[in-house]
């Protein structure tokens, strides 16, 4: 079974409002994680954690929102370009 697939099951089972819930604990816990670390504890693994989570709600968003990631990937490359670009200049 895919991911994708798993993660289609999941938001079926608890709903695509669950899912955005969770999306937004997840991407908290991330921020918590960062914050702390910016305080000076040694949390490289909890954020290795919680990065994998919000990357596992962010492929749950695209599939809520019927979002095409290559889309997302194309956006993603032309802000890239234009930080590179002020980087250059």
């Amino acid at each position: 079974m895919t991911i994708n697939k798993i993660h289609e099951l999941t938001i079926k089972k608890y709903g695509a409002n669950s899912m955005l819930n969770k999306a937004i604990q997840e991407m908290n816990e991330l921020i918590e994680e960062l914050r702390d670390n910016k305080a000076g504890v040694k949390n490289v693994h909890c954020i290795m954690e919680e990065i994998a989570d919000c990357r596992n709600m962010i492929d749950k968003l695209l599939i809520i929102f019927d979002i095409n990631n290559k889309e997302v990937c194309g956006i993603q490359k032309n802000k890239m370009i234009r930080t590179y670009e002020r980087l250059n200049s």
